[in-house]
């Protein structure tokens, strides 16, 4: 069977995948914005969804609908939508479609990106570099997703104000470990809420889609006015164990602890490995936000 990232699929699987990167490619050729769209596999057949709708949460829910719906039929699925990620070198950002996607039954799903450039300033369109799996996150057939306000009024005002920080505090604290926030550190959190809404923890998600516009404020707020991670952190875990279910809130505590193992892998191939760049400073404060968050590294 063929593989994508770490698990096995199907070849109808696999050319579902593909022929979503290609319709999304083909769709923003000529300089278009994408609508973002679902293709599905049904009795063999594959179907394209339009997701046109004011925001990415009404999106979600279209695409929730037709995946998980009483009247669907739907035995695959590939979700295309486009964002800007961070450039392997540089500063820039550059253009890339994003695709999720997952088979009925399987354990795990696919998230793949496909960078392209844009026909402009002279330059011809065209895909940078083939499509790559950059997560496995849990398929939609499992259950649909929780709706963000819908997370949200599990909690108080005040448990959600501190939520909400979380994230962006967990950033901080790696990105500023050793003295610095450099330019990758901050590309690395316009990425990871670029791709929230395919986070596969529903409160993480809830939380960088609900505030995701005012993120740089946010971490401006922490700079100004620093936090002691170690009360606000344990304050955090205190407040999922208290209201969620346990599987509920080791899934969102591990969740925030690889925000931070992302923002440290940053610069680097990935946390503590041969070609990692994860400074001394950077790898003590991801233990120190495992300990923290009560979650083993």
């Amino acid at each position: 069977m063929p593989q994508l990232g770490n698990i096995s699929v199907s070849q109808e699987f696999l050319d579902l995948v593909t022929k979503a990167v290609e319709h999304a490619l083909h769709s923003v050729s000529g300089g278009e914005m994408l609508v973002p769209f679902v293709m599905t596999l049904e009795h063999g057949t594959d179907h394209l969804y339009r997701l046109a709708a004011e925001d990415m949460n009404a999106v979600q829910r279209m695409l929730h609908e037709i995946v998980t719906g009483e009247e669907t039929a739907v035995d695959a699925y590939a979700f295309a939508w486009d964002v800007l990620v961070s450039a392997k070198q540089g500063d820039e950002k550059q253009d890339a479609i994003l695709v999720e996607g997952a088979e009925k039954g399987a354990a795990e799903g696919v998230l793949v990106v496909q960078p392209y450039q844009k026909a402009e300033a002279g330059a011809e369109f065209g895909p940078l570099g083939s499509m790559e799996v950059v997560g496995h996150p849990r398929p939609r057939f499992q259950g649909a997703r929780v709706d963000p306000d819908e997370m949200k009024g599990r909690f108080s005002e005040e448990e959600w104000k501190k939520l909400v920080l979380a994230p962006y505090l967990v950033f901080f604290t790696v990105a500023a470990a050793d003295g610095d926030l450099d330019s990758e550190e901050i590309d690395m959190l316009a990425e990871i809420l670029s791709n929230a809404p395919a986070f596969s923890d529903d409160l993480l998600r809830a939380l960088l889609m609900s505030n995701r516009d005012d993120a740089l404020s946010i971490v401006e707020s922490l700079v100004s006015e620093p936090k002691d991670v170690k009360t606000e952190l344990p304050a955090v875990a205190a407040i999922v164990d208290k209201t969620m279910s346990a599987a509920e809130a080791e899934s969102f505590k591990r969740s925030l602890f690889f925000v931070g193992a992302q923002v440290a892998s940053a610069s680097g191939e990935g946390i503590f490995g041969p070609d990692s760049k994860v400074s001394e400073g950077e790898a003590n404060a991801i233990a120190l936000i495992a300990m923290l968050l009560d979650v083993e590294m």
